[in-house]
């Protein structure tokens, strides 16, 4: 049975995607203000969750869809790459996210989305 996990206050869910060519990394963080995650088995937080330091919900729960909604976007890169292959890569991921860094010969090499703060978990459709 699907079940939906969704922040219940705003500013609770960022994601982190790490992106890897040969010897350089880049580095997009997203804050969402509000959003959820879908799950084909009923999730269970582990005892030990606290709100204040959050859960990676595609590590715990490996969600297969979702909605996130409102983001801020912070971007860093490692010092061997010019500034002119930074401009290109941020246009490139404004216009087509993945799609534009992958064309570029980008891997994404790590992706985490951390919800925070009090869950909400019901059944989905």
């Amino acid at each position: 049975m699907i079940h939906k996990i969704a922040a219940t206050k705003p500013n609770p869910i960022v994601e982190i995607e790490v992106w890897r060519q040969s010897d350089k990394t880049f580095t997009v963080e997203l804050s969402w203000s509000s959003g959820y995650v879908l799950v084909n088995k009923e999730p269970k937080l582990p005892e030990s969750y606290n709100p204040t330091l959050g859960i990676d919900v595609n590590l715990a729960f490996d969600p297969f869809d979702g909605s996130l909604h409102d983001a801020y976007a912070k971007y860093s890169f490692s010092e061997n790459i010019a500034q002119g292959e930074q401009e290109l890569m941020l246009k490139m991921y404004e216009d087509s996210m993945h799609e534009g860094l992958t064309s570029l010969g980008w891997k994404q090499v790590e992706a985490q989305c951390w919800f925070y703060g009090e869950l909400e978990i019901t059944p989905g459709n």
